[in-house]
């Protein structure tokens, strides 16, 4: 029997998608994760919560749940991509689920579920009942920490679905496995100068790593990094307050910045995978072995391009290329690659190609 495939006109339409949320979660009372979006960490316990700058300004923000314990079910779980951080779990009085999100400007406390009379909060200053869907402001945000203005993120995968609580991926202490969570934070991080103070030196080693392609030591140092500069659910910090030797200590700044563990982590991410420099487009420049197969989508190049990638076997298998502006790029293939097929016609890497705008490319085909 004849097999079909599908038209031609319909594989260009394509895009690689991955479907696989980020929802890291604790069961831990006293557990701290970052609000996504923001510069602000959430240290939540069943009834007593803290919002704190992870940079030491301000004051922190102290509020209470007033309900009854025992909590079961106590669940503090980051919602990377939606940008909020949830928090629910059963008490005497029923069950309750609110988040923490950056919304409009503001850092919002919204309530998802409750009983019917609501849920009461103790803050310093004021008490305050919710009920279902209302919202309360915390605190006024500044510009520099507003929600960001993109909704399509760039999003790394590896294809490791376990269970996302967060006390068996430290142990596991697997790479593909933390650097999704990790990219995703980076990404929708405020920018900040880069700086090598504290754990952020191991930030100089890496950057090293990358640019000379030592693909066998890439590993081993995010693991180093990760373990010496995060605490909690990827909370960024330059002194490791778990002392575990990993850094040996180095002068601080005046004013250090910890969120340069996740901008400057994910920049590096990214490099490993796809990297340009005048008009050259790198496909898998460092790949490390251990991260021999996974994704990255929605990759702004130069405001030109927006890139999607996928690989295997260390071997790049598809490519979705949307040109924004049109131009002539070239595209450095990784070994043993040296041709590959676009838009159904065979092209040589290194040979520049025009891509005109409003017109998206599509590579299935990559040859020795």
């Amino acid at each position: 029997m004849e097999r079909k495939y599908p038209k031609r006109e319909v594989l260009f339409k394509r895009r690689i998608r991955s479907a696989h949320p980020l929802r890291p979660f604790s069961h831990i009372p006293g557990d701290r994760c970052m609000i996504p979006g923001s510069i602000f960490r959430l240290t939540a316990h069943p009834v007593r919560f803290e919002i704190a700058d992870i940079r030491g300004r301000g004051t922190p923000i102290l509020f209470l749940l007033r309900m009854t314990g025992p909590v079961g079910g106590y669940t503090l779980m980051q919602e990377i991509e939606e940008e909020s951080v949830l928090v629910y779990g059963s008490a005497k009085e029923g069950y309750f689920a609110f988040r923490i999100a950056v919304r409009g400007g503001a850092l919002l406390l919204i309530v998802d579920r409750c009983p019917e009379e609501g849920l009461p909060f103790s803050f310093p200053d004021a008490e305050v009942r919710l009920r279902r869907k209302e919202r309360y402001a915390l605190k006024e945000l500044p510009p520099s920490v507003k929600e960001g203005a993109f909704t399509e993120r760039e999003k790394l995968d590896f294809g490791c679905y376990k269970k996302q609580d967060w006390s068996f991926v430290r142990r596991r202490l697997l790479l593909r496995e933390i650097l999704p969570f990790w990219f995703a934070l980076g990404v929708r991080s405020p920018p900040v100068s880069p700086h090598y103070s504290g754990t952020a030196s191991l930030l100089a080693e890496l950057r090293e790593e990358v640019g000379n392609r030592e693909r066998e030591r890439i590993a081993g140092t995010f693991l180093r990094l990760f373990s010496a500069g995060f605490g909690g659910m990827l909370v960024p910090r330059l002194h490791d307050d778990t002392y575990q030797g990993i850094v040996s200590t180095t002068e601080m700044l005046p004013d250090p910045s910890p969120e340069v563990l996740l901008t400057t982590g994910a920049e590096l991410m990214r490099s490993l995978f796809i990297s340009s420099h005048d008009r050259i487009l790198s496909l898998l420049p460092s790949l490390p072995v251990a991260l021999h197969a996974g994704s990255l989508v929605n990759v702004r190049i130069a405001d030109e391009l927006v890139v999607d990638m996928r690989w295997s076997k260390k071997r790049l298998r598809l490519l979705v290329i949307r040109a924004l502006k049109s131009g002539s790029w070239q595209f450095d293939l990784p070994r043993p690659c040296s041709r590959f097929r676009m838009n159904g016609v065979d092209r040589k890497g290194g040979e520049p190609l025009l891509l005109e705008a409003g017109v998206r490319y599509f590579s299935d085909r990559f040859f020795p």
